[in-house]
């Protein structure tokens, strides 16, 4: 079914059973996929030691739903410094050369 099926189907969430597998839920919203982006220096560490160093490196975050910018980034690996953090765990390095900041 379309996105735009979808939101002329009044019974649309009528359709979606989700009773056999309870790792599957319900679409309520029909959005862009996007990815958040944290702005760092070329060449700088990853490593977010402490709360403090997480939150400022959340600060340097931008979220895009650009399609060839989604694609690009969901095709890479996440940092393994930040796979730990709940914060930062599903975010993505934008690294930037010194001349464009």
């Amino acid at each position: 079914m379309k996105a735009n099926d979808c939101l002329n189907d009044s019974d649309y969430l009528g359709i979606l059973s989700n009773d056999f597998d309870d790792e599957k839920v319900i679409v309520t919203r029909l959005t862009r996929p996007r990815v958040t982006l944290i702005v760092l220096e070329e060449g700088k560490s990853l490593a977010a030691g402490s709360r403090e160093a997480e939150r400022m490196l959340y600060a340097r975050s931008v979220t895009t739903d650009n399609r060839r910018t989604v694609e690009y980034f969901n095709s890479q690996p996440q940092p393994v410094e930040w796979q730990e953090s709940p914060l930062l765990r599903n975010f993505w390095p934008l690294f930037i050369r010194e001349e464009f900041q």
